[in-house]
C-alpha cells in the first residue's frame, strides 16, 4: 500500500509516494481508536396510511473563474443522490429515502400527528453513486444538514417541507458542510461521465471515502506542515485539503477546487479498475520522470478535464489549484490566486508546462500524457470508452499480468489496436505532436531470448545530468541516457551481459542495472552517497576512467522467476557535456542469446 501525496510548494507541485514503513505514518481508518462509519439508511419502510412528504436539499460551492480562480458570491446547487432520513421527535428513523439529481426529496411517512426532520448526509450507496465524506479517519463522521416540519393528521395533500441548505461560509456554519457536498457531487459527475461515455447506465464505482474538515490539512496525518491532497492506495480513501490552521480564505484549500479533487478520483479509479505502478517520486510538470508516474498522473491530469469540460468546456480544458477566493460581498480580507494551471489543449512542442522537442520524450511528461488523452477525445472521433477499454481490460489493456510496468506507450500500444481507420492520421499526427510512440519502445519494452536481432546494436547517445531542485541533486535523463526493458525470467540461471562499442565522440561507460517490479530508479548521486534502493536486485557498473572492455554482466543464479527491468545506464556522473560527447552502441544477451526487444 502506498500513500499518493499531492502538493503545492512555491507553486510547484510534487508527488511522493510513502509506504507504511517510512518517516511517515499512514492514517487508518480501521486503527484500534477509529470508529466505523454508521450503517447507512437504506430501508424503505412500509406505510398505512401515507403521506407525501417533499422538499428541496442544496448545497453552496464557490464558482472557479480560469482567470482569477475562487471568485464571487457562492452559488447553490442541488445536492445530488445523498441519503436522506427522516426522523420523529423521539428520533426513531421513519423512512430512508435519497435526493434525486436536482437535490429534489420525495417520499412518503405515515400521517401521524407530530414534529419531523428531514435530513441529508453526505454520503450515498444506490445506483447512482457510492462514495462518503466524512471529517476525519478516527471518527467517520458524516455531514449532515435536516430541516423540520410537523403534520397535524389532518393534512390532505402533500407535505412540502421547504428548501434548506448546506453552506459554503463559515459564518452561516462554522462546518462550511458546502465543502463536503461539492467533493460528493464530483464524485457523482465523475460516475455520471463514465456512464454516458461507455454506454452502461448501470456503472457505479465501488464505494471510495473521502475525508476532509474546514480549515485543515490532511497532510499533517502523514508529517506534511504544506497544504496537500492525496490518495491513499489501496484503501479506497482521499484526503482533501480544507485549509490550514483554520483559515480558508487566504490558505490553500481544494474542496472547491474541481480539477484537485477529480485528480484524486482518478487515482482511486487507477487503484480500482486499472493498475497503478507508479512509484512516486517528485515532478513539476516540466522535467522527465519515470514514466510510470508520468502514466499515472497524466491519467488523472486528464481525467479531471475530460470530466468537467461536458459541464464547462472552457474551463474542462484547464487543470487548476486554486488559493483562497475573493469577491464575496459579504466577507472581508480574503485573497485568490491561481497556483497552478495548465492547458490541455497546447501543442506539444510550445506548451507552458512539458513541452516535448525529442522523439519518446512525451513518454516521461506527464502534461504531455495529459494534453494527448484530452486532445484525443475532444480533436478526433476515437471515444473514450475505448480508452475505458484499454485502461480496465485484463487481457489487452493496462491490468493484463504482463501490463507490469505502466506507462503511455503501453497504453498508446492497446489502444492503437482500437482506433477507427478513418482515425489513423489524427491519431498519428497526435501522437508526433507530443512526441509519443504507439509501442513501448521508449521504456519498458519487452526482450525475448533470440538466436539473433536486428535490433541489435542498439545506440545511445546520453547528456548531461539536470539539476531539479539543488546542485546536490543531479539526475540522470531517463530517456537519453538510458534505455529501459522489461524482462521475464524463467528461473533457468544463466547470466546477463551488456556488450557495447565506441560509435563516435568520447568513450561512453554504460552500466547494466536489474530491477524488481517495484523498479525505484537508482540515481548515481545516491549511491555516490552510500545510499541505494531495494528494488536493484543486481547491477554491474565498473568505473570507466579510460575506456575498458565494454561489458558488464552478472549472474541470475537464485534470481526469483518473474518480471524485472532491465536498465541500460550511460554513466553521467559529475560529468560536462565534453565529457558525454558521445556514441555507444550495445547488445543484450543471456547465456549466449540476443534478448531482443520487441520494438
Amino acid at each position: 500500500m502506498g500513500i499518493i501525496l499531492c502538493r503545492l510548494i512555491g507553486g510547484v507541485l510534487f508527488i511522493f509516494i510513502l509506504s507504511g514503513c517510512g518517516a511517515a505514518s499512514a492514517p487508518n481508518s480501521a486503527s484500534a481508536n477509529s470508529t466505523a462509519e454508521s450503517g447507512y439508511c437504506s430501508t424503505n419502510y412500509s406505510t398505512s396510511n401515507p403521506i407525501t412528504v417533499t422538499a428541496l436539499a442544496q448545497y453552496y460551492y464557490r464558482a472557479t473563474n480560469v482567470t482569477t480562480g475562487l471568485t464571487g458570491n457562492p452559488v447553490a446547487r442541488g445536492i445530488a443522490f445523498a441519503e436522506v432520513i427522516v426522523t420523529n421527535s423521539a428520533g426513531a428513523v421513519v423512512q430512508c429515502s435519497q435526493t434525486d439529481a436536482s437535490g429534489n426529496i420525495n417520499l412518503q411517512i405515515d400521517k401521524n400527528a407530530g414534529s419531523y426532520a428531514i435530513r441529508v448526509n453526505s454520503r450515498a450507496f444506490n445506483s447512482k453513486l457510492k462514495a462518503s465524506v466524512l471529517t476525519d479517519p478516527s471518527s467517520n463522521s458524516v455531514y449532515s444538514i435536516s430541516t423540520p416540519f410537523t403534520l397535524t393528521g389532518a393534512e390532505s395533500g402533500p407535505k412540502n417541507a421547504g428548501t434548506f441548505y448546506a453552506y459554503a461560509r463559515t459564518a452561516q456554519s462554522s462546518s462550511m458542510e458546502g465543502a463536503a457536498f461539492h467533493i460528493l457531487y464530483n464524485f457523482y459527475l465523475a460516475n455520471e461521465y463514465l456512464r454516458t461515455q461507455t454506454s452502461n447506465p448501470s456503472f457505479v464505482a465501488n464505494k471510495v471515502s473521502a475525508y476532509w474538515k474546514q480549515g485543515f490539512n490532511p497532510g499533517s496525518y502523514v508529517g506534511v506542515s504544506s497544504g496537500l491532497s492525496f490518495y491513499f492506495q489501496g484503501e479506497s480513501e482521499l484526503y482533501i485539503l480544507g485549509g490550514i490552521n483554520g483559515n480558508t480564505k487566504t490558505q490553500d484549500t481544494d474542496h472547491f477546487d474541481d480539477s484537485v479533487i477529480l485528480h484524486e478520483y482518478g487515482h482511486f479509479l487507477e487503484d480500482v479498475y486499472g493498475k497503478s505502478t507508479s512509484p512516486g517520486g517528485s515532478h513539476n510538470g516540466n522535467f522527465i520522470i519515470d514514466p510510470r508516474l508520468a502514466w499515472s498522473e497524466g491519467w488523472a491530469n486528464f481525467l479531471q478535464g475530460a470530466i468537467i469540460t461536458p459541464q464547462d468546456a472552457t474551463r474542462g480544458q484547464y487543470y487548476i489549484d486554486t488559493i483562497g477566493y475573493t469577491g464575496d460581498t459579504s466577507e472581508t480580507g480574503e485573497s485568490s490566486t491561481i497556483a497552478i494551471k495548465f492547458d490541455l489543449t497546447q501543442s506539444g512542442s510550445v506548451a507552458t508546462f512539458d513541452p516535448v522537442s525529442v522523439s519518446g520524450e512525451g513518454t516521461f511528461r506527464e502534461i504531455s500524457i495529459s494534453r494527448l488523452l484530452y486532445k484525443v477525445i475532444t480533436t478526433t472521433s476515437i471515444p473514450f470508452s475505448s480508452m475505458w477499454t484499454v485502461f480496465t481490460d485484463t487481457v489487452n489493456g493496462m491490468r493484463a499480468p504482463a501490463s507490469v510496468f505502466s506507462n503511455v506507450g503501453l497504453f498508446n500500444q492497446y489502444l492503437n489496436a482500437l482506433v477507427p481507420g478513418g482515425q489513423a492520421s489524427a491519431w498519428d499526427a497526435l501522437l508526433g505532436n507530443e512526441m509519443q510512440n504507439k509501442t513501448t519502445r521508449d521504456y519498458a519494452d519487452t526482450v525475448t531470448s533470440a538466436g539473433s536481432c536486428a535490433r541489435f546494436p542498439r545506440a545511445l547517445t546520453p547528456v548531461i545530468d539536470g539539476i531539479y531542485s539543488s546542485a546536490s541533486e543531479p539526475r540522470s535523463n531517463k530517456l537519453r541516457s538510458n534505455d529501459f526493458y522489461q524482462f521475464y525470467y524463467n528461473g533457468s540461471g544463466g547470466t546477463l551481459s551488456l556488450t557495447y562499442s565506441q560509435v563516435s565522440g568520447v568513450n561512453i561507460d554504460l552500466d547494466l542495472y536489474l530491477y524488481n517490479t517495484a523498479a525505484n530508479y537508482q540515481e548515481d548521486y545516491v549511491e555516490a552517497l552510500g545510499q541505494t534502493t531495494g528494488s536493484v536486485v543486481l547491477k554491474s557498473d565498473r568505473a570507466n576512467p579510460a575506456f575498458e572492455s565494454g561489458t558488464e554482466s552478472f549472474s541470475l543464479s537464485g534470481v526469483p522467476t518473474g518480471y524485472y527491468m532491465i536498465n541500460v545506464k550511460a554513466n553521467t556522473y559529475n560529468k560536462n557535456s565534453a565529457q558525454v560527447n558521445g556514441t555507444a552502441q550495445y547488445s543484450l544477451t543471456l547465456q549466449g542469446s540476443f534478448l531482443c526487444p520487441a520494438n
